[in-house]
């Protein structure tokens, strides 16, 4: 009698065993898709500690609020005001312009950090936030901003990319148009992948006194460069003052990962 027993009561343990076992299975297998979305939504960010990706972050903003965080991008200024941000920061990467944001605003006043020069690489910290507006929107509120310097360029420089304009001349009457071409030349002896905002060479024509800050419209756009092509623009102004005015030529380009920028600033004179 007491080994039959023994008997039952291991049998109702081996049942108990298997039971958990059942269950430790099924809770497994309705638990993996929410592990696998879980490893897979980690990797979209790639964040290394606190670096988010700015594209990444830009389209997925909830996913950061309220959260000190790292990343990389491109100053813009726009000359619509008043402004909440100090400036915009767009998206570096080779991600061309589609429905999805591909910039993030930033403020700088709370932490007197000094805004940079248009057009520079930099690297920012802050706290990812969000208004309290009723058509809230998302900003970072920068704590430490630092330019990132290119890497040794061993190979390319803006010499082998030189940046020519074929304005006939400076002195110019009132109403007269200002019509010149702003052409890249790949003088590197090589093709090349490079990265823009396809509306390279970029050209801004203004009033000397006149202080606003000229936005400029960002794609993302990568194509290659073949050696000796020209990258060829066509400009036409129109001033109807007599003054002093800048004309400001310029590009931004990213070769085989290296940022290389050029520049012409001419002034021109109009009179009646």
């Amino acid at each position: 009698m007491g080994n039959l027993q023994a008997a039952k009561t291991q049998k109702n343990k081996l049942y108990i065993g298997l039971g958990l076992v059942v269950v430790f299975v099924l809770l497994t297998i309705s638990l993996a898709p929410m592990i696998l979305a879980s490893i897979s939504d980690t990797s979209k960010g790639t964040a290394t500690d606190n670096y988010v990706d700015m594209y990444y972050l830009a389209n997925h903003p909830d996913e950061f609020r309220g959260k000190s965080i790292t990343t990389i991008g491109i100053v813009r200024y726009h000359a619509l005001a008043p402004m909440f941000e100090d400036f915009q920061l767009d998206c570096q990467s080779e991600h061309r312009a589609g429905p999805n944001n591909q910039f993030i605003l930033v403020v700088t006043r709370p932490a007197g950090l000094t805004n940079p020069t248009y057009g520079s690489l930099v690297e920012l910290s802050g706290k990812w936030e969000s208004t309290d507006l009723e058509d809230g929107y998302y900003y970072l509120n920068a704590t430490k901003l630092s330019t990132i310097e290119a890497m040794p360029n061993l190979t390319f420089s803006e010499k082998d990319f030189p940046l020519e304009i074929d304005l006939p001349k400076t002195d110019y009457n009132v109403g007269e148009k200002i019509a010149f071409n702003a052409t890249i030349i790949n003088r590197s002896g090589k093709d090349v992948n490079m990265l823009s905002n396809g509306h390279q060479p970029w050209a801004i024509f203004h009033n000397i006194n006149d202080n606003r800050t000229f936005g400029e419209t960002t794609e993302g756009v990568c194509q290659v460069f073949k050696a000796n092509e020209k990258i060829t623009k066509a400009y036409e102004f129109e001033a109807d003052e007599t003054g002093t005015y800048t004309l400001y030529v310029h590009y931004l380009i990213r070769v085989d990962e290296i940022w290389i920028q050029n520049e012409i600033n001419q002034t021109l004179s109009l009179k009646s």
